[in-house]
């Protein structure tokens, strides 16, 4: 039996700060203000991962410890603020069967943790003009989950596919709600982030990747996912799940330099899968964006990309 052990650590800190300035005699503001306190926002995360193949069999286990930090200064801030911190031990186990060569269906299990940002936890912005304002939520807790994903990969003469099956339940989802007002002047709508309790969110993707020839190179995509959570009894959409989205890539490769042309397709927002009162339902759309690059030196290459080349919904 073969075995490899992973170990990594990731941190960061992030000093978070934000400053309104000029003037806007509609708005009724007064500048300069802070829509949210200076913040100092720490993340760390430590992993180890094992991997352990017998046969035609592969398991991985892994654990991950998470922490973070969020600390906000009261100067030239007129809100509220919190100082909030918390962490969690993470575990993650996987097991993926070679088949037959070139196929592997596999299966994975993973607690995931998300910290909340220091805008979610403390902010405070209001727009009467257009009947609105933002506060932040001083209970705000991190995210946690429960996933389960079942897929299936292969490799077949130059042929790299995968198919997958996910299911993530939520304890503390965080999500923008409005949470009060009818978005008039004197009654603005209030938008806060808070936390739902049994969310879920479940969904499917397909990738394909392969060479035609000795130049080109075909890439599929497709992902699409819904989800919901429970509020007095009641299921109601997730509004934050973007719907499905399709994309397709082609490359060629020539000596010394390549080009790429990608075209992803969006679909509308559907309106049974919004959970307000008076939704913005984006359209759906579609772009076309092209790339390409020069090899000069093995060293030094030049490289060009135009996004949304038609510049159309």
């Amino acid at each position: 039996a073969a075995q490899r052990v992973t170990v990594g650590l990731d941190a960061s800190r992030n000093t978070v700060s934000g400053l309104r300035e000029g003037f806007n005699a509609s708005a009724g503001d007064t500048l300069p203000s802070r829509p949210f306190p200076d913040t100092d926002y720490r993340l760390f995360g430590g992993f180890v991962q094992g991997e352990f193949v017998s046969g035609d069999w592969q398991f991985v286990p892994a654990l991950r410890v998470e922490r973070f930090s969020l600390k906000p200064s009261a100067t030239g801030y007129s809100g509220d603020i919190v100082t909030l911190s918390d962490g969690a031990i993470t575990p993650l186990l996987g097991l993926v069967w070679r088949a037959a060569p070139g196929w592997a269906p596999y299966a994975q299990w993973a607690q995931g943790f998300k910290a909340p940002t220091p805008s979610q936890v403390n902010s405070g912005f209001t727009n009467l003009a257009q009947g609105y304002k933002t506060i932040g939520n001083s209970r705000l807790k991190a995210e946690r989950a429960n996933s389960i994903e079942l897929g299936l990969r292969g490799d077949i003469d130059g042929w790299r596919w995968q198919l997958a099956a996910f299911d993530n339940r939520y304890a503390d989802f965080i999500q923008q709600q409005t949470v009060s007002g009818s978005g008039t002047t004197t009654d603005p709508l209030v938008f806060q982030y808070v936390n739902v309790d049994d969310a879920r969110i479940r969904g499917l993707e397909a990738r394909l990747h392969g060479q035609i020839g000795r130049q080109w190179r075909l890439g599929l995509a497709h992902a699409r996912s819904h989800g919901d959570y429970e509020r007095a009894g009641v299921r109601r959409a997730l509004d934050s799940v973007e719907p499905a989205k399709t994309s397709v890539s082609l490359r060629q490769q020539l000596s010394g330099w390549h080009w790429e042309a990608t075209v992803l397709n969006a679909q509308a927002k559907s309106a049974r899968r919004v959970d307000a009162k008076a939704p913005f339902l984006p359209a759906g759309y579609t772009v076309l964006d092209l790339a390409a690059a020069w090899q000069i030196t093995p060293v030094w290459s030049l490289q060009a990309r135009i996004d949304n080349v038609t510049d159309r919904r």
